[in-house]
């Protein structure tokens, strides 16, 4: 029960700025996309996933698993204050413990996915001005 308290502390402490960051990289991305940028990414095939799907998508399914965890959390460490008497209690406390540590890691490992994400798009972001300036150079020459 021990373990379970102090893992569903450690994750309503950490996850309320991993939230806040991963929201601040989706709103950067969203906010820098204009429609001259949209279309660049979108390339020939307008069909096909874009990169702009790709990174809007992997960005709220971490968003929604973040808040999904931080609301476990947050429910966990309200029974854990609870103290049922259970025959099963060991297992149940063996699975939570398990379950808060599964997700507790993997959104630690979502930030690397988050920043490579923002830096991907901020490399294209340069890419598709870069390409711009080129283009207009010609054109002006």
């Amino acid at each position: 029960m021990f373990f379970v308290i102090k893992i569903s502390d450690l994750i309503i402490t950490l996850f309320p700025p991993l939230l806040g960051f991963s929201l601040g990289g989706y709103a950067l991305i969203v906010g820098f996309t204009t429609p001259e940028f949209l279309e660049f990414i979108t390339g020939q095939n307008p069909t096909s996933v874009t990169i702009f799907q790709k990174v809007n998508g992997t960005f709220a399914v971490s968003i929604l698993f973040q808040a999904m965890i931080l609301l476990l959390g947050f429910i966990i460490s309200l029974l854990a204050s609870c103290e049922f008497d259970s025959l099963y209690a060991d297992y149940v406390n063996y699975f939570i413990t398990y379950l808060l540590l599964f997700v507790l890691i993997w959104g630690i490992f979502a930030i690397k996915d988050m920043i490579i994400n923002i830096f991907n798009f901020g490399q294209l972001r340069h890419y598709e001005q870069w390409k711009k300036m080129i283009q207009d150079k010609r054109n002006n020459s």
